[in-house]
């Protein structure tokens, strides 16, 4: 409960303090590939995950700590954790009379937001998924001698290490069972690649930009797909697309982009798994190098970067790219913004920019060894920030990006919102809860 600053006239709102589950850092991913450096994508465990109560080690869901609490000025436990805004929710305390019975439900609502949406176990820590289609790695561990079963666990860890060093996996946080495997094949294939039984990770220009996915499981048809495509354009200028479409349980997908990109002209795509449920829960596939991809150049200052998001349609089982669709612009101000009581909640809302993280702050007192372990700040780089959360249809949203982001470094002091239907999987301008600055 805020009763100095409200939105929309209600002092209780849901507020998205850290923006780290948002991001996950695959603006990194992102800087790397504009720049000619490959990796292989792996969630890893958050190293700054607390689960502690706090100091009346009561069990209660809204003390769990931010993944990034023991970096911030202050610590959660030494807090009135009522108070504390940064897991998503302000609220008050129980209600003790009848009058109060609204609040008392507006607050189990609000427990029951932070129980499956925030941050919790299912994307704290994050989980590869082998690709294994000839079940080599099951056949190694379980082998079979004159009858009896022998576990062949030493086989198979070396064949697991080998895959991970190959890149046959996908990382996933929260998500499982995603499609439905008709051996031997794989969750997709690119027209024309050289082997159908692995993954390709190389456009070359006697492929096509057209690929298959499998039929997706029953209880994943709810995702929504994202690829992720950067592309040269003229004047040494770069330009990223973002489009979403949905696979089918009954049926294979196929994205056909042909007719929208000029295969020559692309530096890498790659496609992300997002459940309208918790956007946090995510399932990342390699990068696809292009033709266009280049030499490494670490030090090179990355061209000028535009964005779009482009609408997709689909007919029978092939999704194309149309057009553009026109987003939301909000002036940064102080990088805290406020959006309305949203009219479907199972949407997810979407926010992007390009901006500098913050910078270390020499002027306060610096431990001496920290402080010599280098003659130069490092130069901040300008990360392209694509966020993904959830709004509610009880109260409004405030999401402050100003942990994390520097806010007179945003390009064009402008900062872009959208939403995802979350039945059809298009993109929309946000309509019903348009975001502004909060004050």
């Amino acid at each position: 409960m805020d009763p100095l600053r409200m939105i929309d006239g209600d002092s209780c709102y849901y507020f998205w303090y850290d923006t780290y589950p948002m991001e996950f850092a695959v603006f990194l991913l992102d800087s790397a590939l504009a720049r000619g450096i490959y990796f292989h994508t792996m969630c890893a465990n958050d190293a700054f995950y607390e689960r502690s109560y706090g100091e009346d080690e009561e069990p209660n869901e809204i003390l769990l700590a931010d993944p990034k609490g023991g970096l911030l000025r202050y610590n959660m436990k030494s807090r009135d954790a009522s108070k504390d805004s940064r897991l998503g929710v302000l609220h008050t305390d129980q209600p003790k009379n009848t009058a109060e019975e609204q609040q008392y439900a507006d607050n189990l609502a609000a427990i029951g937001f932070m129980k499956d949406r925030p941050y919790k176990l299912y994307t704290a820590f994050g989980y590869v998924t082998l690709l294994d289609p000839r079940l080599k790695i099951k056949n190694a561990v379980f082998q079979e001698e004159k009858g009896i079963l022998h576990m062949g666990l030493n086989e198979g860890e070396i064949l697991a290490l080998e895959y991970l060093r190959k890149g046959c996996y996908y990382s996933t946080t929260g998500l499982h069972k995603l499609f439905k495997y008709e051996f031997p094949l794989i969750p997709y294939r690119i027209s024309r690649q050289p082997k159908k039984e692995e993954m390709c990770y190389d456009l070359t220009n006697e492929m096509e930009l057209e690929f298959t996915f499998l039929k997706c499981s029953d209880d994943m048809a709810h995702l929504i797909w994202r690829y992720t495509i950067m592309r040269e354009m003229p004047g040494n200028k770069l330009e990223t697309s973002h489009g979403y479409f949905k696979l089918d349980p009954d049926q294979v997908t196929v994205l056909d982009l042909n007719e929208t990109y000029i295969l020559a002209h692309v530096k890498w795509i790659y496609f992300t798994a997002i459940s309208p449920r918790n956007p946090q829960h995510r399932a990342w596939f390699h990068a696809i190098r292009g033709p266009a991809f280049g030499k490494p150049s670490f030090h090179a200052k990355c061209a000028e970067l535009t964005h779009n998001v482009v609408k997709t349609t689909r007919r029978n089982n092939t999704v194309t790219a149309t057009k553009n669709i026109e987003v939301t612009e909000v002036a940064r101000e102080d990088l805290d913004f406020a959006l309305g009581v949203t009219c479907n909640e199972k949407d997810i809302h979407v926010y992007f920019m390009q901006a500098c993280p913050h910078q270390q702050d020499f002027s306060e007192p610096v431990n001496e060894k920290i402080k010599e372990s280098s003659d130069l700040i490092p130069p901040r780089i300008l990360q392209s920030v694509h966020g993904y959360f959830s709004c509610r249809d009880d109260h409004p949203t405030r999401i402050n990006l100003s942990a994390s982001w520097d806010k007179n470094t945003v390009k064009n002091d402008k900062v872009y919102f959208y939403r995802i239907d979350a039945n059809t999987g298009e993109p929309f301008p946000i309509g019903g809860c348009e975001p502004r600055p909060f004050c």
